[in-house]
């Protein structure tokens, strides 16, 4: 039986042989595959099987089948690994394939069976030729943009390979000219259409690549918005996964950008800006839609939140009335709870409070602003439909959260404050905690609390209640109330009634809602000095507040712990004390105001201790990254607060405090900013700046020191004049900064203060700084006295500042047009005699010094040296035994110089 199919066999293929040599490829084929199926049953052919794989290889490259060339040579290599035409006809169809890497490896292989093999090596010299041309196209945007679209389009490509194509498509797109390529080729079109078809991790990468191009230039922004569409774009945001949401918020974040003229001096064309009205409508429809789950309207309020400061996106919101689309989403936390989170609310909140800030420089868009809100709320506000009631004080709730003033001024209105105060008798619980909220919110403002005094007694009647929620709401409404408003002042006893429910709230076991506000409650509180005192013998409650704060990511919880923290340690802002006027005032009968005992130094030293020892510290960093400006400065105002004792600088230093006040110093309020730079001033003043600053992080605190001499106030001057001292005695990389932050300017002028310690500490500053070679040139400049301010600075009476002026002198004057400028003193020679008859060391050495410079920076010099009555005395006198042996020493060469000018005669004698 094998016998006769072996026989078979040998027909079969001279039979395909002889249609081969007709060049009847397919039928060659055919004969060949039924030859293979045959050898596969008879088995052990292997070396006939391989001749077979081989002979069809052949013919599957004359038909062009390059793949399937490559899959029967590699058969038959398999069963004859040294079989060199298999290999020859896998690297020929490899090359038409474009994998000369692959194609080389086989010739390699050929050429080590048989190395003068013509065939392979001509073959090996064309793949190399190629291979180098492909290399350099790669090398190219255009080739590489090129095989991305290949790969992307190719259906049998792996999944791992086009999603590297999908990443490598973001960074040509970030790099050089690639963004420019993909809008004049003409594939974006293309590559949106396949978006739809690809996989999620691929989906993912390319809308990246979207986002970058819409940030390339307003022009690419409407490009890519009209290619995608807003139903594609939608179809993602309505999606589950996050991550193609944020990625498609991206998009929107970055064309609204280039779209609107977020920069004073870029000219957006009308049809560009109305494709942004078109995208902000669409924005603002997809925010308030059921469809968008509580992630998606989270970016999509994200992507909102950069652009309301600008003009044009504050007249879309008022012109379309858009800003009642907003209010509106706050009202599916009432009718659709699933669709809502925390977040949510607080992004709602951060965009009416941004907007609100922007617009109060517009009077008719700020009114037009405030009349939408008021309007929105009082349509609500109806006393026989609870639901709409509902709604309508949990927009006020935002309103007031992002304004307090505003939620002052709608909730005071008779009507709805009626409304409210009528709502909180419902026995709906829901509706009697957010007017007690409402109410809690709106008493901040005490510009316009009275109308609220009416509120007290349904205050008292909701803190009655069990549920905490309400109770907590309550209790902090009543507080602030009662501190606005003298005549309904609570009694001490229930003051710390009121403390011991916040500790209830915040050891306890309850939602991260109560606490927050109990965080609030106790920060009001804590304005009396009793309270402090008894918050920071409460360790328990100080650890409590401490981990809310680090594992909440609500603003209004890092407001009111930092808010905490700043009474506790006494860093608000203080009236200045003016004793006189308060002894008059006393004569006078008045009656003054006198602080506390527990606000005494001796019990804040000790709180802050204690806080310290509590690792405060972290806390602080932790809330140096929020994104709130008034959280920050209070963070900034703490950290001041820790810093003015020397004892505490190290711990703050080591617990990674700089690095914080770095970031505060950069991103917050203007009062913030200060805060954190004196903070900053204080450290470097006691401490070697690069071990409080370690890195490139003390470049980063020469920006605030220079912000901080610019002032008004002489003693964060003169901090941040003796912080600059130790950090440009650093070396020259510091110096050149502080020239780039235009430092030198500011230190200058403070040369010219009257007062003596500013004087002194500007001019210490300024002789580390010459050494720079930036700074000399300001002294070399024509037309400017100032070597002539530190020559007379050398003879005043400050010890410190003759020292430094004198010190500065000492490096300029290497300067030989600078030594002719301290000539052209008059009174240079009179305090140089000063200098060296004053009996001290440090000043005698820098004086001659500088004269000794200035003789050697010329015969010239030295002559004017000479031309003075004591001239040649000066170094005479500072060859004896009085002075040190450093003075004699540099007088001894100041001598030898005039002999060797010939100017003095050589037989002086100068004492060993």
């Amino acid at each position: 039986m094998s016998d006769k199919s072996l026989s078979e066999f040998y027909q079969i293929k001279a039979e395909g042989n002889e249609l081969f040599k007709l060049h009847s490829y397919s039928s060659a084929i055919s004969l060949y595959s039924s030859a293979i199926c045959l050898l596969t049953k008879i088995g052990d052919q292997h070396k006939e099987l391989s001749v077979i794989y081989c002979n069809r290889a052949l013919c599957q490259l004359r038909l062009h089948r390059y793949e399937q060339c490559v899959e029967d040579s590699t058969s038959s290599l398999k069963l004859n690994p040294s079989d060199i035409k298999a290999l020859y006809r896998r690297a020929v169809a490899l090359q038409h394939l474009s994998l000369f890497n692959q194609a080389i490896d086989d010739v390699r292989r050929i050429l080590k069976i048989e190395p003068q093999n013509p065939d392979a090596l001509s073959l090996g010299e064309s793949l190399n030729l190629e291979s180098t041309k492909q290399f350099r196209e790669i090398g190219t945007t255009h080739g590489q943009m090129t095989k991305v679209f290949s790969v992307l389009n190719d259906n049998s490509a792996k999944r791992e390979d086009k999603v590297n194509a999908s990443k490598n498509l973001v960074i040509l797109i970030k790099e050089g000219t690639g963004w420019q390529q993909l809008l004049s080729s003409g594939k974006l079109g293309d590559l949106i259409t396949l978006l739809p078809s690809l996989y999620e991790s691929i989906q993912k990468h390319i809308l990246h690549a979207l986002a970058c191009l819409s940030q390339q230039s307003d022009a690419a922004a409407y490009t890519v918005i009209h290619e995608i569409g807003y139903s594609l774009l939608g179809s993602f945001l309505h999606g589950q996964d996050i991550e193609l949401q944020r990625a498609s918020a991206s998009i929107i974040y970055y064309s609204l950008i280039q779209l609107l003229s977020i920069e004073e001096d870029r000219v957006i064309c009308k049809e560009h800006l109305q494709r942004a009205e078109e995208l902000t409508k669409q924005v603002m429809e997809w925010i308030s839609s059921s469809k968008v789950g509580s992630n998606g309207r989270e970016v999509l309020l994200e992507s909102l939140l950069p652009t309301v400061s600008c003009s044009d996106m504050q007249y879309f919101l008022m012109k379309n009335e858009l800003v009642k689309n907003l209010l509106s989403v706050s009202v599916l936390s009432c009718s659709s709870p699933e669709l809502w989170t925390a977040k949510n609310n607080g992004s709602i909140v951060t965009l009416l409070h941004n907007f609100l800030k922007s617009v109060r420089g517009d009077k008719h868009r700020l009114k037009s602003f405030k009349d939408a809100c008021f309007c929105f709320v009082m349509h609500r506000m109806k006393e026989q439909d609870p639901k709409s009631c509902l709604e309508g004080l949990t927009v006020l709730s935002n309103i007031a959260q992002a304004s307090p003033e505003l939620g002052s001024e709608i909730l005071g209105n008779e009507k709805i404050l009626s409304v409210a105060l009528l709502s909180s008798k419902s026995a709906d619980e829901t509706v009697q905690m957010i007017v007690a909220e409402n109410i809690a919110l709106a008493a901040s403002d005490k510009d316009r609390y009275h109308p609220l005094i009416d509120s007290m007694s349904a205050l008292k009647s909701l803190y009655m209640c069990k549920n905490p929620e309400i109770r907590v709401r309550a209790m902090v409404a009543i507080c602030k109330l009662s501190a606005l408003n003298k005549n309904e002042s609570e009694p001490d006893s229930s003051l710390d009634t009121y403390v011991q429910d916040c500790r209830e709230f915040l050891i306890g076991q309850n939602t991260g809602g109560i606490k927050r506000w109990a965080v609030e409650g106790l920060a009001f509180l804590s304005i009396s000095a009793p309270v402090k005192e008894f918050i920071c013998k409460d360790e328990k409650l100080l650890h409590s507040v401490f981990d809310l704060m680090a594992k909440s990511a609500d603003t209004a919880v890092h407001y009111g712990a930092a808010t905490l923290l700043v009474n506790l340690t006494n860093s608000y802002e203080q009236p200045e004390r003016q004793p006189e006027l308060e002894q008059l005032a006393r004569f006078s009968g008045e009656n003054v105001p006198t602080p506390h005992e527990f606000d005494g130094s001796d019990y804040l030293i000790a709180r802050i201790s204690l806080l310290l020892k509590l690792n405060i510290v972290p806390v602080l960093n932790l809330l140096s990254c929020s994104h709130s400006l008034a959280t920050s400065e209070q963070t900034s105002r703490i950290f001041l607060a820790l810093v003015e004792s020397e004892s505490n600088r190290g711990c703050i230093v080591q617990q990674g405090g700089g690095k914080s006040l770095i970031s505060l110093a950069k991103s917050n309020s203007d009062i913030g900013r200060h805060k954190a730079a004196q903070a900053i001033a204080k450290i470097s003043i006691t401490t070697n700046p690069q071990l409080a600053f370690p890195g490139e992080r003390v470049l980063e605190t020469i920006s605030p020191l220079v912000m901080l001499l610019k002032s008004d106030r002489q003693l964060q001057q003169f901090e941040a004049l003796m912080a600059l001292t130790n950090i440009s005695s650093l070396g020259q990389k510091f110096c050149k900064k502080i020239v780039l932050e235009k430092g030198v300017h500011w230190i200058e002028s403070l040369q010219f203060e009257e007062h003596e310690m500013l004087r002194r500490a500007a001019t210490e500053c300024m002789c580390n700084l010459v050494v720079c070679d930036e700074v000399k040139e300001l002294y070399k400049q024509d037309g400017n006295d100032r070597i002539k301010l530190l020559t007379l600075f050398s003879g005043e009476e400050d010890r410190h500042l003759r020292i430094a002026a004198s010190g500065a002198l000492c490096i300029l004057s290497e300067d030989e047009k600078i030594c002719k400028r301290i000539l052209d003193v008059k009174q240079y020679f009179e305090i140089t005699e000063e200098l060296l008859g004053s009996g001290d060391d440090e000043l005698q050495f820098r004086a001659v010094y500088i004269l000794t410079n200035i003789v050697l920076c010329g015969s010239s010099s030295a002559e004017v040296v000479l031309g003075y009555a004591r001239g040649l005395e000066l170094f005479e006198l500072c060859t004896t035994e009085n002075f040190s042996e450093r003075v004699r020493g540099i007088a001894k060469a100041g001598i030898e110089q005039l002999i060797s000018y010939g100017l003095v005669k050589g037989n002086i004698t100068i004492p060993d």
